[in-house]
């Protein structure tokens, strides 16, 4: 997966290690969201860029407005939060211009996190408090607050798990029903950023299998085997 730092690095982590990799140290913008839609990865503060694998940046043009966050939704529409304003809108891949969907209900003056889609839902973290996005008119539903829910945290989906790096630099999944955080280890690896603005599982993700498919995977290579076995011993 691609992450931003704040101070204009880009890099991978490996979900499963918590290892940090650089592969560029200074972008040349501070990037406040990542989104990544069919291979193509794309870059928000006040304009929206694509984003090469190498960190290389290609403006698309200004939003016209202040975005913490992207998040695209399954069917490649991409969603932002102009946190300086409270509202969600969406942004025009062509042009990258702002349009206005409505104000999610939190204090402007607090940072939003970064948004990402989980099982089809929006979320969005402010003020140590985690709040589903209501899509059509850009409304924010509180569902739980935490000490360790950071302001600003940098939040992505991997395998319907919603995750959230902390400015204390850890790894944390992140219960939607409750905004209940696991903490599941420091992000280790040389160049660390001082924090993490922005993170999007790409093609770098590891992807992680979910026990129900690990337990279906085991049951076809026993009967698989079952199989050889008595056809083996048909004569």
């Amino acid at each position: 997966m691609y992450v931003a730092g704040s101070t204009k690095q880009f890099g991978t982590l490996d979900l499963l290690t918590r290892a940090y990799t650089q592969i560029n140290a200074d972008i040349g913008q501070l990037l406040t969201g990542l989104a990544m839609y069919q291979g193509q990865l794309y870059g928000v503060n006040s304009a929206l860029y694509t984003v090469g694998t190498n960190g290389s940046l290609t403006s698309i043009g200004s939003t016209g407005a202040a975005i913490s966050g992207l998040a695209f939704d399954a069917t490649g529409k991409l969603y932002a939060d102009d946190y300086s304003n409270d509202r969600l809108g969406t942004l025009n891949l062509a042009t990258g211009a702002y349009t206005n969907i409505g104000a999610i209900g939190v204090s402007s003056s607090n940072f939003h996190g970064v948004l990402a889609f989980s099982n089809g839902t929006l979320y969005d973290a402010v003020s140590q408090q985690l709040f589903s996005l209501n899509t059509l008119t850009g409304a924010g539903t509180a569902i739980g607050s935490s000490n360790s829910l950071h302001q600003g945290m940098a939040l992505f989906d991997a395998g319907n798990v919603l995750y959230g790096i902390g400015s204390d630099k850890n790894l944390y999944s992140i219960n939607t029903a409750t905004a209940g955080l696991t903490n599941l280890g420091a992000i280790t690896g040389a160049n660390l950023p001082g924090s993490f603005y922005a993170a999007t599982a790409g093609t770098t993700s590891n992807n992680v299998p979910e026990p129900s498919s690990l337990a279906l995977f085991a049951i076809g290579a026993l009967v698989m085997g079952w199989g050889r076995k008595r056809s083996n011993a048909v004569v």
